[in-house]
């Protein structure tokens, strides 16, 4: 009789955990799990907008780095020829400049002139750009009347490519580093060979 009497209470403690849970406890893990099913669906949208964004901010860059670079052939030929028509590649140089000062300068009225008060705390090796600008203008509008556009062009080009990747191999003048490994070089040498055989074509 004494074990008959400590034997129920033993079963009647198991019999709820034999049930399982009650209505109420399945109702809350439903709702545990249909809330954190849709935090995951939020987190995966707004990621895959994220994503898009980037994407479309990519492609526009992209775009209008295609656009200057159709327009670096352009520019050439089009001094190069102003250069010949008035005899004097440096005249054609100056007044390139000069429209190309009148349109910057259009640009900063719109967006604003308040960066020019900060020159002054700009290092002074950055202004150097300027004079690079002019050597290109200076060098194509005298050489690619004699040396050909495309030649020219292939020579600007090649030049880019190798200084681009030291560029980007130190991260010079603060740019974005991305080491010159065995695959962007192959990719370099690639580029270049496609440029050279466009010219031999």
């Amino acid at each position: 009789q004494p074990e008959s009497s400590t034997a129920a209470p033993s079963s009647i403690a198991i019999r709820p955990f034999l049930a399982g849970p009650s209505n109420r406890d399945r109702s809350f893990m439903r709702q545990r799990y249909a809330k954190s099913i849709a935090d995951m669906v939020t987190r995966s949208h707004a990621a895959g907008d994220d994503e898009a964004e980037g994407y479309r901010v990519m492609t526009h860059y992209a775009v209008i780095m295609l656009l200057s670079g159709i327009g670096i052939p352009l520019l050439a030929a089009l001094n190069a020829a102003l250069g010949v028509r008035i005899g004097s590649p440096a005249a054609a140089a100056t007044v390139l400049f000069v429209i190309a000062f009148a349109t910057s300068a259009a640009v900063v009225a719109f967006t604003g002139p308040a960066a020019f008060a900060r020159l002054s705390s700009a290092p002074k090796p950055l202004f150097l750009a300027g004079v690079l600008v002019a050597f290109y203008v200076l060098s194509v509008t005298y050489i690619a009347p004699q040396f050909g556009i495309g030649n020219a062009i292939f020579f600007v080009l090649l030049g880019q490519l190798v200084s681009a990747a030291a560029i980007d191999h130190f991260g010079l003048f603060g740019a974005r580093v991305s080491p010159l490994d065995g695959t962007r070089a192959l990719g370099i040498l690639m580029m270049a060979a496609g440029v050279f055989i466009t010219q031999k074509v």
